[in-house]
């Protein structure tokens, strides 16, 4: 019965793996250029993963002061 159960866990492990994932990479940004609105500065596809989650969160200063935001996300449908 045990060595059952474990060919079953192997199994789904296995399908979990070959999962097809609809996935982006994007990068938000938010800039004086853009008054400060949120629009998308890049996207991609991405395969590495399968599920949505935020990489990265930047604020940085122009030679003005004037600060620049990003957010690079996987976004997952």
């Amino acid at each position: 019965m045990n060595k059952y159960i474990i060919f079953f866990t192997i199994a789904l492990a296995s399908c979990a793996q070959d999962k097809v994932c609809n996935c982006d990479y994007v990068v938000y940004e938010s800039n004086p250029q853009n008054n400060y609105r949120v629009t998308i500065g890049y996207v991609s596809t991405w395969d590495a993963s399968c599920e949505t989650e935020m990489l990265s969160k930047s604020t940085y200063y122009d030679y003005d002061g004037e600060p620049w935001y990003d957010e690079t996300w996987i976004e997952c449908e």
